[in-house]
């Protein structure tokens, strides 16, 4: 299966009236792209954000990743990327924000919209507007260590691709980053 088709599928299981309405209104071509056939993406195992709780801001969205990366710090990598993977724990989870964290290799450390991405390469993973996500990400913070970036997404709540813009740090003394989005 092409990596286009898989992520096609991917996305009529997590987004299926935006599919619909892209491939209609924009063609296929428009749809993500690029997880390869090993990767498994699945509906979020619990709700990530309620439309009426409002969304999130970008300063918002720092602040988690600095609370995250002080985490990682204090309580060890495996314990923190553990906890941004529970669905659920509302410390990481808050309206359409959840932590992620991926390798400089594209690997998926912790996901906390997505925990069966955990140890999948996303480095071919690309958003509606065909950027290469993150592998740009990794590009960020390998050259300035934190930053924000934005692209092209589908919202889980609404199902409709709007702007989203994502703040990523690198974890010091590790070799990955941290992440957390917000839809404008």
């Amino acid at each position: 299966m092409s990596a286009r088709v898989f992520a096609h599928v991917i996305a009529s299981v997590l987004y299926p009236r935006a599919v619909a309405r892209l491939s209609v209104a924009l063609g296929a071509s428009l749809l993500l792209a690029g997880a390869t056939q090993a990767q498994t993406v699945t509906k979020p195992s619990a709700p990530i954000a309620a439309p009426a709780q409002g969304r999130a801001t970008a300063g918002e969205a720092k602040a988690l990743v600095e609370t995250a990366i002080a985490y990682v710090k204090s309580a060890g990598a495996e314990k923190a990327f553990t906890e941004f993977s529970t669905p659920g724990n509302t410390k990481w989870h808050d309206r359409d924000m959840y932590v992620y964290v991926f390798d400089l290799d594209a690997n998926t450390l912790a996901h906390g919209a997505f925990p069966k991405m955990i140890g999948k390469n996303m480095g071919q993973l690309k958003t509606v507007d065909g950027q290469n996500l993150v592998p740009n990400m990794i590009e960020l913070v390998k050259t300035k260590g934190e930053g924000w970036i934005e692209y092209q997404w589908p919202h889980p709540e609404t199902k409709v691709t709007e702007h989203k813009k994502a703040f990523v740090k690198r974890i010091p003394n590790m070799n990955a980053f941290v992440g957390v989005g917000v839809y404008q």
